[in-house]
């Protein structure tokens, strides 16, 4: 994939919370809950072989900083689960996904589909992406 067509280089993303130094933040439409955020280093790499050690703690602090602030706001947030999905994306990213209080088997259901069968159960509600949940978002980072 070309850095031009990355959705984690473009300049103009819709879904882009802010940027730092090493990394970027963003809150896509495939999130699985309104405060999954995905962190990605600003140099477009494949793996986290390819960082270096400066992209690599850059990408751990921001995501440490951002769950801390979104725990410290949401008490229905137990913890947050770090995962970095292999994807059609090449560029190097790691989800930050919230697990919240009491929603262990929602969780498996999500990810395994109900009683692990690997199918959505459409009966089921989904998160839906929102602007208005990313613009949410970007202010209680900021706060």
């Amino acid at each position: 994939m070309s850095k031009s067509r990355c959705q984690f280089c473009r300049h103009n993303n819709n879904y882009l919370l802010f940027e730092e130094k090493e990394s970027k933040i963003f809150h896509f439409d495939v999130a699985c809950s309104q405060d999954h955020f995905v962190v990605a280093t600003k140099r477009h790499v494949k793996t986290i072989s390819d960082l270096t050690m400066e992209e690599y703690i850059g990408v751990m602090r921001i995501g440490k900083v951002i769950s801390d602030k979104l725990l410290e706001q949401n008490s229905n947030i137990e913890k947050y689960s770090i995962i970095e999905l292999v994807d059609r994306g090449e560029h190097f990213h790691v989800h930050f996904i919230p697990r919240y209080r009491n929603e262990v088997e929602e969780l498996i259901e999500y990810v395994f589909g109900e009683k692990f069968n690997l199918s959505w159960n459409d009966s089921q509600d989904k998160y839906t992406w929102n602007q208005d949940n990313a613009n949410r978002l970007r202010k209680e980072i900021q706060k």
